[in-house]
């Protein structure tokens, strides 16, 4: 089996391309890569910038990769030099994937599998696929932008903030899901969400990523100290439902909870709107190194991530793994029953954020019961060799089919 995977930026990607490459014959073409000659521009542009993007693509190499890999970097670094001279995002994202689509299409022939990230098969890079007579496989990691906007214009509305996920690069986006053969999507929230907006769900496949087991059972004991230690990992912003989080810190409060909200993630666009509420027991630690999040699993009490809007959340998946009782939306994406390997909430909603809250402090034996079902149900079924076996299949299957169903027809 010969396969090509292309990803504009990395994201999972480079996992993706690991675990392929362990069963077929693999090409990975992406942006950016770390060549010598890569990290001196990428050098040259963090001094003219104050940027650090030679340290970020030095994780873009794939650990035990058995394939091909294949960088197109004047995309990207146009894109980077256009983002900080304050260029229009949507425009510049948009122009650097067709050009970067544009630039792959040379390396599109002898395979059998084209499995592209949804916006980097712009610029003919599909069509060029499905000429060479390659499957084409979309592969897309959140809502359906449609449903993204019903949910969160909103919540930008409220504070006059543009709405990020409406314009010309997400048009893109939603155009490769639509000629792709395939649409691969990394939760149940996210195929449903398809569906809802027209998709035939024969032509949609759900596949989880994994989880790296030295996260299994980072959480050894459930007694509590003198405070209840809450953890949220992610971007702290409107679509991860944070405001409500933070209508919700004085209403735990009001319960005579003793606690601390320890939040990991980028935070500084959000700043207008944490300047409305009391954030003394909120510890903003911004980024943190990836190996740390063990400890901040191992030493919480609870995981909450209250998101209006997702694909699936690793880090949640992770914090499941680690044996952490985990408060979720439904629109996490993430795999839970309520009640049995973690609790679901409504989105938008504080006053069952604070309920949930309150009913994990007062009860270890919920406690343990959530935590440990949802680090069994991560090993049983979500591990990265689960991932690659399953992907596997799924190659397999459409290449047997052999004539492709037509993804531009939707249900009806």
């Amino acid at each position: 089996m010969k396969v090509k995977i292309s990803s504009f930026t990395p994201l999972f990607f480079p996992y993706t391309a690991q675990h392929v490459s362990q069963f077929s014959e693999t090409t990975f073409i992406q942006g950016l890569y770390p060549t010598k000659f890569a990290l001196q521009i990428l050098k040259s542009i963090d001094f003219i910038f104050r940027t650090n993007f030679s340290k970020k693509i030095q994780k873009r190499i794939p650990k035990n990769f058995c394939g091909k890999n294949i960088g197109i970097g004047i995309p990207e670094i146009l894109m980077i030099i256009g983002l900080k001279m304050k260029k229009k995002k949507s425009g510049i994202q948009s122009s650097a994937h067709i050009l970067y689509g544009w630039l792959s299409k040379k390396y599109l022939s002898d395979a059998d599998i084209f499995h592209v990230r949804s916006g980097s098969g712009r610029g003919g890079a599909i069509q060029e696929a499905k000429k060479n007579n390659i499957v084409v496989i979309t592969d897309h990691s959140i809502a359906h932008p449609k449903t993204m906007e019903s949910i969160l214009l909103d919540e930008y509305e409220k504070y006059q903030i543009p709405f990020e996920f409406s314009n010309c690069f997400w048009d893109q986006v939603l155009q490769d899901c639509e000629e792709a053969d395939y649409l691969l999507v990394n939760s149940d929230f996210v195929k449903k969400s398809f569906l809802t907006n027209g998709y035939d769900p024969g032509k949609i496949r759900v596949i989880y990523l994994g989880v790296r087991e030295d996260f299994w059972g980072c959480k050894k004991k459930y007694d509590l100290t003198e405070v209840f230690n809450l953890l949220f990992i992610g971007e702290f912003g409107f679509r991860k439902g944070c405001e409500y989080l933070l209508k919700s810190l004085s209403l735990i409060k009001q319960k005579g909870i003793n606690f601390k909200l320890t939040v990991i993630g980028p935070y500084d666009s959000f700043q207008s709107v944490i300047t409305n509420y009391n954030t003394e027991q909120v510890d903003f630690k911004g980024g943190v190194p990836y190996d740390d999040l063990k400890n901040y699993y191992a030493n919480s009490d609870a995981y909450i991530f209250p998101s209006l809007c997702e694909g699936s959340t690793m880090a949640g998946m992770e914090a499941m793994s680690a044996g952490l009782p985990c408060i979720f939306t439904e629109n996490c994406g993430v795999p839970v029953k309520h009640g049995e390997n973690g609790l679901i909430i409504p989105i938008k909603d504080e006053h069952a954020i604070a309920d949930a809250v309150e009913l994990l402090y007062r009860n270890k034996l919920v406690r343990e019961k959530l935590g440990a079902n949802a680090s069994q149900t991560i090993r049983d079924n979500y591990k990265w060799t689960d991932y690659r076996n399953n992907i596997e299949s799924f190659y397999n299957e459409v290449i047997s089919l052999k004539t492709p169903p037509d993804l531009n027809k939707t249900a009806e």
